[in-house]
């Protein structure tokens, strides 16, 4: 049997023979207890001394007002935050008022924005068709210049013709 442990120990050098011949100590906290068919396991009894131990009046007192002093931070936190939330209902109720204010002045601003725009149309095609109707009468005032101009221009002609017809009869 001797044989068989030294040979053990030169399989794994890291064992030594006196961590492995000593058991694990005991927890330090005690072990949950076994779940037993579904029920819902019972808590251990107390077992140590400090636990069955009632806490002292001063230790008791201090957390009193402890807990005292936190319910009155909470509560002063709770109004800040009850005021805050107020403020803030109130700066929403003033965008929404903003809001729709906006929309409709926004609305009115593009019906006029469309009625500039048609007014502006009718004014270009009534400047187009100022501009047509003025191409016309200048056309129309240049045929009448240009006619007159021929007739002039005939009526030299012809009184050349007849002052020129004589000389010319040499023929």
């Amino acid at each position: 049997m001797r044989a068989e442990r030294s040979n053990s120990m030169s399989k794994d050098p890291r064992k030594s023979n006196s961590t492995s011949s000593l058991p694990s100590p005991p927890p330090a906290i005690p072990l949950p207890p076994l779940p037993t068919n579904g029920t819902p396991p019972v808590p251990a009894a107390p077992t140590s001394p400090n636990m069955s131990r009632r806490p002292s009046k001063d230790y008791v007192a201090a957390h009193i007002e402890d807990q005292d002093a936190r319910i009155k931070t909470l509560e002063k936190q709770l109004l800040a935050e009850k005021a805050l939330t107020q403020t803030l209902e109130e700066a929403l109720t003033d965008c929404e008022k903003t809001l729709k204010r906006l929309t409709a002045d926004r609305e009115s601003l593009q019906l006029k924005a469309q009625q500039v725009q048609e007014e502006l149309d009718r004014a270009r095609q009534e400047s187009h068709t100022r501009y047509s109707m003025q191409a016309v009468e200048d056309e129309r005032v240049a045929r009448v210049k240009a006619e007159q101009a021929q007739a002039h221009l005939e009526q030299r002609m012809a009184q050349w013709n007849k002052k020129n017809k004589r000389s010319f009869a040499c023929f």
